[in-house]
Protein backbone atom coordinates (compact mmCIF):
# COMPACT_ATOMS: atom_id res chain seq x y z
CA UNK A 1 0.00 0.00 0.00
CA UNK A 2 1.00 3.61 -0.86
CA UNK A 3 1.12 4.74 2.46
CA UNK A 4 3.39 6.34 5.44
CA UNK A 5 3.06 4.32 8.41
CA UNK A 6 0.17 4.95 11.22
CA UNK A 7 0.79 8.64 12.56
CA UNK A 8 0.08 9.77 8.60
CA UNK A 9 1.06 12.97 7.20
CA UNK A 10 1.41 16.26 8.91
CA UNK A 11 -0.32 18.08 6.09
CA UNK A 12 -3.06 15.53 5.37
CA UNK A 13 -6.44 17.08 6.46
CA UNK A 14 -7.58 13.12 6.67
CA UNK A 15 -4.65 12.27 8.91
CA UNK A 16 -5.37 15.12 11.42
CA UNK A 17 -8.56 13.92 11.76
CA UNK A 18 -7.51 9.93 12.15
CA UNK A 19 -5.17 11.93 15.06
CA UNK A 20 -7.80 13.68 16.24
CA UNK A 21 -6.18 17.09 15.80
CA UNK A 22 -9.51 18.76 14.41
CA UNK A 23 -13.13 19.22 15.50
CA UNK A 24 -14.29 16.80 13.40
CA UNK A 25 -16.97 14.47 15.07
CA UNK A 26 -16.50 10.55 14.12
CA UNK A 27 -19.70 8.63 13.09
CA UNK A 28 -18.17 5.81 12.91
CA UNK A 29 -14.53 4.17 13.45
CA UNK A 30 -12.58 1.19 13.84
CA UNK A 31 -8.77 -0.02 14.21
CA UNK A 32 -8.43 0.92 10.50
CA UNK A 33 -10.86 2.81 9.43
CA UNK A 34 -12.94 6.16 10.26
CA UNK A 35 -15.94 7.44 8.88
CA UNK A 36 -17.33 11.21 9.14
CA UNK A 37 -19.11 13.93 7.09
CA UNK A 38 -17.77 16.15 4.43
CA UNK A 39 -17.24 19.33 5.89
CA UNK A 40 -18.94 20.44 2.49
CA UNK A 41 -21.11 18.25 1.52
CA UNK A 42 -22.80 18.25 -1.67
CA UNK A 43 -25.17 16.34 -0.80
CA UNK A 44 -27.75 15.13 3.03
CA UNK A 45 -25.23 12.14 3.64
CA UNK A 46 -22.17 12.70 2.08
CA UNK A 47 -19.42 11.12 4.58
CA UNK A 48 -16.08 10.09 4.13
CA UNK A 49 -14.50 6.90 4.61
CA UNK A 50 -10.88 6.88 5.02
CA UNK A 51 -8.39 4.50 6.77
CA UNK A 52 -6.09 5.62 9.45
CA UNK A 53 -2.59 4.99 7.87
CA UNK A 54 -1.93 7.80 5.39
CA UNK A 55 -2.54 6.99 1.68
CA UNK A 56 -0.25 9.40 -1.04
CA UNK A 57 -3.36 8.79 -3.77
CA UNK A 58 -5.55 5.94 -5.37
CA UNK A 59 -2.50 5.46 -7.70
CA UNK A 60 -0.03 4.28 -5.56
CA UNK A 61 -3.27 1.58 -4.04
CA UNK A 62 -1.97 -1.88 -5.83
CA UNK A 63 -4.69 -5.37 -6.00
CA UNK A 64 -3.56 -6.50 -2.39
CA UNK A 65 -5.65 -3.25 -1.24
CA UNK A 66 -8.72 -4.39 -3.03
CA UNK A 67 -9.75 -5.61 0.21
CA UNK A 68 -9.40 -2.08 2.07
CA UNK A 69 -11.67 -0.48 -0.17
CA UNK A 70 -13.92 -3.12 0.46
CA UNK A 71 -14.09 -2.58 4.00
CA UNK A 72 -14.46 1.11 3.06
CA UNK A 73 -17.85 0.22 1.21
CA UNK A 74 -19.01 -1.48 3.98
CA UNK A 75 -18.38 1.27 6.42
CA UNK A 76 -20.17 3.44 4.28
CA UNK A 77 -23.17 1.38 4.23
CA UNK A 78 -23.10 0.75 7.94
CA UNK A 79 -23.01 4.57 8.07
CA UNK A 80 -25.96 5.10 5.12
CA UNK A 81 -28.04 2.12 7.59
CA UNK A 82 -27.37 3.80 10.73
CA UNK A 83 -29.01 6.33 9.31
CA UNK A 84 -32.01 5.04 7.69
CA UNK A 85 -31.12 6.22 4.96
CA UNK A 86 -33.35 4.47 1.83
CA UNK A 87 -32.96 7.41 -0.83
CA UNK A 88 -29.78 6.24 -2.48
CA UNK A 89 -29.93 9.41 -5.12
CA UNK A 90 -29.10 11.80 -2.28
CA UNK A 91 -25.83 9.89 -0.94
CA UNK A 92 -22.19 10.60 -2.09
Amino acid sequence: MGSQGASGSEDCPFCQIANNQTDAEILLSDHELLCFRDIKPSATHHYLVVPRTHINNCKTLQGDDIPLGERMEKMGRSILEKNKVSNLNDVR
